[in-house]
């Protein structure tokens, strides 16, 4: 990744938009969300260290990570354990931290593996189950799912209509 990319983390929170103005360097929305646009980016960044021992990258993804749980996650603190709604990372704003959105995508069942590679399995388990319930629900996960309301936004990723 590119430093300077890296370099235009929101200054509170530490997140990162999706599109960025090449010519001026700033964010052009303020979504910050763990599905579409943003589901290979952590997965890459963990892989390089992996695959590569590439120790930065390995900063970046744990630096990201911290500031994901404190401003996505909402829920109980344990997957397992406690009282309240499980756990699940919200779409944001990367100026605050405030809910943007009801919704989630379907790419953003990917965090499960992620999470796997992480060493985090508790969190993982809980990911991978509440997407594979939404699969076995609809039979298939659809484009968008709206958490408030338990139900599709969108409910075919384009290529399965």
């Amino acid at each position: 990744m590119q430093r300077n990319s890296w370099a235009l983390r929101n200054s509170d929170t530490g997140l990162l938009g999706t599109v960025i103005d090449v010519q001026t360097g700033e964010w052009k929305g303020s979504l910050a969300g763990l599905g579409a646009g943003f589901d290979s980016f952590f997965e890459y960044l963990l892989k390089a260290h992996i695959l590569f021992g590439e120790v930065r990258e390995l900063e970046m993804f744990t630096e990201l990570r911290q500031r994901i749980e404190t401003n996505m996650r909402r829920g109980r603190p344990k997957c397992r354990f406690g009282d309240g709604e499980p756990p699940n990372y919200l779409n944001v704003d990367i100026k605050d931290g405030t809910v943007l959105n009801t919704w989630l995508d379907a790419l953003q069942a990917s965090f499960a593996g992620v999470q796997v590679l992480a060493g985090d399995l508790d969190d993982a388990i809980c990911s991978h189950a509440f997407y594979y319930a939404i699969w076995q629900k609809y039979e298939l996960l659809p484009e968008r799912f709206n958490w408030h309301l338990k139900a599709p936004d969108v409910p075919f990723y384009p290529p399965q209509a």
